[in-house]
């Protein structure tokens, strides 16, 4: 859309269908992506697209790192059940924006894991605390249940529930496929 290109923002949810195949040996899936807008005017757009979708990802900007419509779509899809993953989108930038040695680079991108599971840890908090307010006996393994859940719902670089981009120069990578390259 004209007026979304001219904002550089998505304002109206879009899909697409795209086949995904890892190698020829291996199946071939049909994937419906859906692109819906990340600013906080368009919600009902985010909540709409979350409804129709299997999973999710959660595209967090390195430069900005996790803002406050991040922390409203994180908490949209948990409500909604839909299984995530997290895209740290600009980390080519990171280095000429903030002066940033690899080392810091390491250290902020880490924080903005941190900072997301940090979100994801307060939703398995309140979803434990309602399960022991609908039976006092959960309370006995809520630490087991907590670890589990966190098990579950982290992201962690080494499950390969992140990737790291750059939208601008097309390229991406997971913990895994970066492995398989070097």
């Amino acid at each position: 859309r004209e007026d979304e290109q001219e904002r550089l923002i998505t304002m109206k949810s879009s899909s697409i269908s795209l086949i995904y195949q890892r190698s020829a040996s291996l199946p071939r899936y049909l994937v419906n992506l859906i692109d819906s807008p990340g600013h906080v005017d368009f919600s009902f757009e985010v909540s709409s697209a979350l409804r129709l979708s299997d999973g999710g990802v959660v595209l967090v900007d390195a430069l900005e790192s996790v803002c406050q419509q991040t922390i409203t779509v994180i908490r949209q899809a948990w409500e909604e059940k839909v299984k995530m993953s997290l895209v740290i989108n600009k980390i080519d930038r990171l280095p000429a924006h903030f002066q940033m040695s690899p080392i810091d680079g390491y250290n902020h991108i880490k924080g903005i894991i941190e900072q997301v599971n940090a979100i994801i840890g307060s939703l398995i908090s309140t979803q434990i605390n309602v399960m022991i307010a609908n039976d006092p006996k959960v309370a006995a393994t809520k630490e087991e249940i907590v670890a589990k859940m966190e098990e579950e719902y982290y992201f962690v670089p080494e499950k390969g529930n992140v990737a790291f981009t750059s939208a601008l120069d097309c390229w991406g990578f997971t913990i895994d496929s970066y492995s398989e390259f070097i």
